[in-house]
């Protein structure tokens, strides 16, 4: 990389600390974390029983990029991570009356384009 064109990127980026680990911003604001913050973040959850919202409200980030790298941080340490329950689970629809639903949806059917105020006309 040229002088030129190291001296434009840095003028561009932004740099910031936190926790001691060096926080670049880029032109267009993303911040780039180094992966020593990141595996330092896991390393709070798993060891100090930190939540991902206590640390992601400390360093200014959304809960969900935490955990994200938390479940990195996992996987590298060779855990498995899975689902223990099933993500869906059956109804029982045998109970709903969808009597009042059928004919609501046929009357908005019939009568499309009428105004009715979200009411059932009579």
């Amino acid at each position: 990389m040229s002088l030129l064109v190291a001296l434009v990127k840095e003028a561009r980026m932004s740099k910031h600390a936190i926790w001691g680990f060096t926080i670049e911003v880029g032109p267009s604001g993303r911040k780039i974390w180094p992966n020593k913050l990141k595996y330092e973040a896991a390393r709070r959850i798993r060891e100090d029983g930190l939540s991902p919202g206590e640390i992601a409200a400390e360093i200014g980030v959304h809960e969900c990029l935490i955990r994200k790298w938390s479940v990195a941080d996992r996987r590298s340490r060779g855990e498995l991570i899975s689902v223990q329950e099933p993500a869906f689970t059956e109804l029982d629809l045998s109970r709903f009356d969808a009597a009042p639903l059928i004919a609501f949806t046929a009357i908005k059917e019939t009568n499309y384009g009428t105004e009715t105020d979200g009411r059932i006309p009579s």
